[in-house]
Parts: C-alpha cells; sequence; structure tokens
C-alpha cells in the first residue's frame, strides 16, 4: 500500500469527529477501470462525499474512480459517507461494488462509524449488504466503544445494538 501525504482527525466535544484527508491509495494502483488514466483523489471524492455532492460522486466513478479508494489511514469512501450518514451516497458506492468490511488502521468499519454516529438506516442498508459487526474499533468491542466514546443515549445506543444483533447472520 502507498503511503501518502497527510491528513488528521478532528475530535469534538462529545466524542465525535471527522476526517481531513490529504492524498488517496488506489488498491489495485489503477483508476478502477485497469488503466493509468488520471485518478481522482480520495481527497476530491471525500470533500464530495462530505459535502453530499452525489452527483459528482457519481461523475467520477462513470469516469473510472475507484469505489474502493483508501488514505494513508485506511479510511475508506464508504467510511466517510458513514460518518456522515448520507445513505443515498451509500446505495451508489454500494451499487458500483464497493467492499462493505474494509477495516481501517484504527479497527473502524463504516458500520462501526455509522453506528458511532447514531446513523440507523445507515446502519440496515450496510448489513442488508453484508456488513459484519465483527469489529473492534480502537481495540475495543463495538458496544464498548459506543458507550464511552459515541456521546449517544443509553437508548440510541441499546436500539443501534439491538438492530444490529436482529439483522447479523448467525
Amino acid at each position: 500500500m502507498t503511503k501518502l501525504n497527510s491528513g488528521n482527525l478532528r475530535f469534538g466535544a462529545t466524542g465525535s469527529y471527522s476526517f481531513v484527508a490529504t492524498g488517496n491509495v488506489d488498491p489495485a494502483g489503477t483508476s478502477g477501470n485497469g488503466s493509468s488514466a488520471k485518478m481522482m483523489t480520495f481527497d476530491a471524492l471525500h470533500r464530495f462525499i462530505k459535502t453530499g455532492d452525489i452527483l459528482s460522486v457519481r461523475r467520477e466513478l462513470d469516469a473510472g474512480a475507484n469505489p474502493n479508494l483508501v488514505n494513508q489511514f485506511g479510511w475508506s469512501l464508504l467510511m466517510s459517507a458513514a460518518l456522515e450518514g448520507n445513505t443515498s451516497i451509500a446505495g451508489l458506492l454500494l451499487s458500483r461494488g464497493v467492499e462493505v468490511n474494509t477495516k481501517n488502521n484504527f479497527g473502524e468499519t463504516a458500520l462501526s462509524l455509522a453506528a458511532h454516529g447514531g446513523h440507523l438506516p445507515f446502519i440496515r442498508i450496510l448489513l442488508a449488504n453484508g456488513a459484519s459487526p465483527a469489529c473492534r474499533p480502537h481495540g475495543a468491542s463495538l458496544e464498548n466503544w459506543l458507550r464511552v466514546g459515541s456521546g449517544l443515549t443509553e437508548s440510541k445506543i441499546a436500539s443501534i445494538l439491538a438492530l444490529i444483533k436482529r439483522q447479523s447472520p448467525g
């Protein structure tokens, strides 16, 4: 995997955070279509996702951007959408074959990030598309991570955990 320039996490007072990225990694080493054409950067797609600009995301994917782009910390485009709770962009990425269980360098997945943000509709979409609840964000169980770091109410956490348990295979 190629290392990139820089990026940082910004933590809010309630334990919420956003990722500010610079750079990109295309896991296949191409623009997603097998060529070495100009590659859309993770940064640009992340900005489109952050602002909810689905038309620009669609345009770039149509032009060959890889839906599985990650940055130097392993953050994926689906994780960016999860932070925002943007189900439309999630649906678009899923329709383009995005990997739902990618883990970043902190053990987070799109599912854990959607749960951390309290985005129930996003969680439902991920689970319906094969997302695994078996993640250990920051080395903790998903339940403990939500209770300690999310800032969500106990009832919201209970709703999230019940949804995950109800829709998880096994």
